[in-house]
């Protein structure tokens, strides 16, 4: 790694310590499980991640102008509300163990979902909630850089 890798990495890394709340995703399954499987009252996936068809579980495209999609699979359509949340192959809402409450005022939305990470929305918080699906890895490398240069960040350059 150069110097200036190794500095965006630390900038990425203070970024995500500093601008985020971190929260126990069980907090999420758990209120999911009271309500009896009524989780889009709690968490809704916006972006990133796999959405798939509520009928065969194939992964779809969502379109954004029209909010509904097709599957080819099984040759059904139809609108957001009918995609599966099933679409994490490692774990409701998320594989890792901790979700990232971000609310600062910058829409990072498609910025998050291109650096790999699942935004999700929950009525009862304002700002997004962004949760990695996979284990095993350095998620600042893999996620947290990504989304520090997507954003345009430059808290690594000295003055």
């Amino acid at each position: 790694m150069t110097d200036t890798e190794r500095e965006i990495y630390e900038a990425a890394r203070e970024f995500k310590n500093s601008r985020f709340n971190v929260i126990p995703s069980v907090l999420f399954t758990n209120h999911k499980a009271m309500e009896d499987g009524e989780y889009d009252e709690v968490l809704s996936l916006v972006a990133g991640g796999r959405t798939c068809c509520s009928y065969c579980g194939e992964e779809v495209e969502l379109d954004d102008d029209t909010d509904e999609w097709t599957c080819d699979n099984c040759e059904t359509s139809g609108d957001r509300d009918e995609l599966s949340m099933e679409g994490s192959p490692y774990a409701w809402p998320c594989a890792h163990s901790y979700m990232f409450w971000y609310d600062d005022g910058l829409d990072i939305t498609e910025a998050a979902a291109d650096a790999g990470f699942l935004v999700f929305e929950s009525p009862d918080m304002s700002g997004v909630i962004l949760g990695i699906d996979g284990g095993g890895y350095d998620f600042v490398e893999a996620h947290w850089v990504k989304l520090y240069n997507n954003l345009g960040l430059k808290w690594h350059e000295s003055e």
